[in-house]
């Protein structure tokens, strides 16, 4: 429906940010309860941010819950990426419990659980690095995802050349 339709305007002319009655697509979709077209859009750019009414997007969606889940988990992935960037293990313990269990963490085509992306982007001198195996081993049911790569923790940590078998509670069977 909506979504095939929106997915091939944007292949076919790009994004299109023009307001229509003080919204733009983004907060048309917000309020019409068009989830998967709420995600698409902020996939392809859009932020999170007032219409020409002033009103918030979650406003805007207020009557629609998983729209209202969508919003939240991009407001917990742009903390995240700050919190990578000041390299601050607090901040990233924080946000990681913020995460549902089953909700993903996206940026751009990439993604996967928070603490996939975490292992994925960490610099190896930082604070970060010093702590990861805190944040595996306190938040080990991350543990069992793969990410849009295929890759389980477990992938990823050895990508990285960082001992998995310190380790030893965290299950990595992949479900």
């Amino acid at each position: 429906g909506r979504y095939n339709i929106l997915k091939a305007m944007i292949k076919r002319f790009g994004i299109n940010r023009d307001y229509y009655q003080n919204n733009n697509a983004f907060h048309i979709s917000c309020i019409n309860g068009h989830a998967s077209c709420v995600s698409l859009l902020l996939k392809n750019g859009f932020e999170i941010e007032n219409n020409k009414d002033n009103l918030e997007p979650s406003k805007l969606a207020q009557n629609h819950p998983q729209i209202l889940g969508i919003i939240e988990n991009k407001q917990h992935s742009t903390r995240l990426i700050e919190a990578l960037l000041n390299d601050d293990i607090e901040i990233l313990a924080e946000i990681l419990q913020q995460f549902k269990e089953e909700e993903l963490f996206y940026y751009k085509d990439y993604y996967g659980s928070p603490l996939h992306f975490i292992i994925k982007s960490f610099s190896k001198d930082g604070k970060i690095a010093k702590n990861i195996f805190f944040l595996i081993n306190r938040f080990t049911h991350f543990s069992k995802k793969t990410d849009s790569d295929g890759n389980s923790l477990a992938h990823l940590l050895l990508a990285r050349k960082i001992p998995v078998h310190s380790l030893e509670n965290i299950d990595f069977d992949i479900q």
